[in-house]
Order: C-alpha cells, then structure tokens, then sequence
C-alpha cells in the first residue's frame, strides 16, 4: 500500500511538472495553424451528432457543435459551443465565449472571453478567460491550471490539479468537497489575441469560361468526360461518370443519388470548377485511383452533398456555402468563405500540412500512461 501511494505521488508530480516546463500557465496558443485545418470558414461552422473531425477547424463566426462530436481542435472569432459528450485533442480558443454542456473529454488548453463546462468535465490542459467569469460544472476533473481576469465559479466534487486564480480583486467560490492543489491567489492573466480574421481568407485561383456544350445522362447512363469546359452536365440515378487527368470548367455540376464518379488520377491531377453550382443526391460516390489529387473549386455559389457522400478531394468554395448531409465521408479539407454545414455522423480525415507539435496536455497523457504502466508492472510483479 505504501509504493503504491509513493507511486501515485509520483504520477501527479510528473504531470504538474510537465505542465509547468512545457510553457508558463497561462500560455494559450500558437497562431492559428493554417496548414493543419480541416475546416476553414468565412463565416459559421455547424457540425451534426457524432461528427467526427480529426484535424483542427477554424471559423470566422460561431463554431456550433451537435453532442458527441470528435475533433482536433476548434478555433473562433466569434463563440464556440459544443453539445455534451465531446471529446477534443487540440487547442480551444474563441474571442468571445467558449462552452460545453456536460460529459466534456478534453486533451489541450481551452480559451475564451469567458468559459463554461457542464458537470463531469475532464481536462487535461489550461482553462483560462480572458474578461469574463469561468463556470464549471460539478464533479470536474482538471489536470491543468484555472485562471481568468474574472471571478471563477467551481461546483460540488471537482478536482483541480495545478491552479484556481481569478482575476484582481475577483473571487474564487466553490461548492462542497472541491480539492485545488495549486494556488488559489488572485493574479492576472494575460491572454494573446488570435490576431486577423483575414488569416482565414483564401484567394480565388484564376479560372477560364465555362463552355457552350450541355452533358446530360439518364439513369443508369455510363459515359466518360474529356477535360475541357462546358455549360451544365447532369446525369440521373445510379449513373456513372468517368474523369480523367485534367482540369474542367463547368457551369452546373449535378449527379443523382447512388451515382458514381470515378476519378482517375494516374496521369496527373483533376480540377473541378464550378462556377454556377454544384450538387448532389445521397450516396454518390467519388472513388479516386491513382497517386493525383481530386480539386472541386466552386465560385461565387454554393456545394451541396446528399447524404452518404464518399469522396477523397480538397474542396474551396470561393463567394459561397457548403453542406453535406448525414453521414458524409471526406478525406479531405474544405474552405468556404461562407458557412460549413455538416450533417449527423460526418467523418473527415485530414492529414495535410505538417505533423501537429504535442500539446502540453498531450504530453502530460503520455506521462501518465508511462508512469501507470510502470504501477501496473509493479503490481504484478
């Protein structure tokens, strides 16, 4: 029983102590990381039940989330707000007010003008508010330290490893059986601005006019397009449309559901460009072959996916919308100077840019899975 508290000891003094080296306790966030984002919006995010994001998203409006969600990280210029059952490995950081309702599982530092959990909160990383007051619901769990310039709100059975400081001449209240190791001493915390939302712009690539000639297939059509331009192509249900390697201008893109786009890569990339709209209904597929790359460019319009969309492409919707129904597959990223819109159980898979640095958080899970595989080991022995 004795190495066994000696041990457990051990654990939390490793985890506070990589908190503590990896950067001061207030440090927030690097700038935005442009390069890792899956999503990146103009104006709002809305993310459906059980979306699955692995890569970080960035919006110039409200980020609004459905519960059980999983993402990599969120950041706002305007509010974030998860449902409950959230599960986040990134940083967190709005200009103005970040929540989440209850359930919260959470591996990185979260940031806000003001910042508020439901009950059953876990936390491995920083909290902190810039101007407002921190709200946390009962029975938190957080390895990490509490600060803000505001007054701090903890309730009944939480745990805070590390720091609970508001901000000068603020108070820190608590309910019953609340246990804070670190200190509980008003300071101040200063707390780095995201700077420009112009971060997220991105120019429009230049694009030629779209052609004169209309393609239009019925159900269950097979026909394969050569690059070129065009005026509308469409094709009915259960069709299936052939690209190869090239670049397309298209004034209308339409495919009805369970259609197929095969898109052959092998002799180079293919480039979509849309520039009046493009659409689709349920469960059209896109199966990419080769080692190129799949570009959809949309200007000055909207993309629209049904639902059970497949794709692997990287999506820019210059001067519109994009939206995709329930149960949406991309691998991929998108960009829309408007809204994202993401239906219930969208799953995107992200893996450009550069190799993401570990958050603090994330290092300290590490330690502690070393240092309890270490107590297991021993108690077998």
């Amino acid at each position: 029983m004795r190495k066994a508290a000696m041990l457990k000891i051990t654990l939390t003094a490793v985890a506070m102590t990589l908190l503590w080296t990896v950067g001061p306790s207030c440090a927030i966030a690097d700038p935005i990381p442009i390069d890792e984002l899956a999503l990146r919006a103009g104006k709002g995010i809305y993310l459906g039940k059980a979306t699955v994001v692995d890569a970080a998203i960035a919006a110039k409006k409200s980020v609004t989330a459905d519960k059980e969600v999983h993402l990599g990280g969120i950041y706002s210029f305007e509010n974030i707000y998860l449902g409950r059952d959230a599960v986040v490995r990134g940083t967190v950081m709005a200009e103005k007010s970040a929540s989440a309702d209850r359930n919260l599982d959470l591996v990185g530092d979260w940031t806000g003008k003001g910042v508020s959990f439901g009950r059953d909160a876990t936390v491995v990383g920083n909290v902190t508010a810039a101007s407002q007051q921190i709200g946390i619901g009962r029975n938190a769990d957080i390895t990490g330290n509490v600060r803000g310039n505001h007054n701090i709100w903890i309730d009944r059975d939480s745990t805070i490893t590390g720091d609970a400081r508001p901000g000068i001449g603020r108070t820190l209240s608590t309910g019953g059986n609340v246990t804070i190791t670190g200190s509980r001493d008003p300071g101040s915390v200063t707390v780095p601005d995201m700077g420009s939302s112009s971060v997220l712009d991105m120019n429009a690539p230049s694009h030629g006019d779209h052609g004169s000639r209309n393609i239009w297939r019925g159900n269950n059509s097979v026909f394969a397009l050569d690059p070129g331009a065009y005026r509308e192509v469409g094709f009915g249900h259960h069709a299936t449309l052939n690209l190869s390697a090239g670049e397309y201008t298209l004034k209308t893109f339409w495919m009805d559901h369970d259609g197929q786009v095969n898109v052959d890569t092998s002799g180079g990339d293919v480039v979509l460009n849309v520039l009046n709209a493009f659409s689709t209904g349920h469960d059209v597929h896109f199966v990419k072959s080769g080692v190129g790359s799949l570009t959809i460019n949309a200007y000055n319009s909207d993309i629209w996916l049904g639902n059970g969309a497949d794709l692997a492409a990287s999506i820019c919707v210059f001067g519109g919308n994009f939206g995709a129904g329930n149960g949406m597959v991309l691998e991929g990223n998108v960009f829309a100077s408007g809204q994202i819109t993401l239906g219930n159980g969208s799953q995107i898979t992200w893996s450009g840019g550069s190799p993401a640095v570990p958050e603090p958080g994330t290092v300290v899970l590490l330690a502690l899975g070393a240092v309890g595989m270490l107590w297991k080991h021993k108690n077998r022995r």
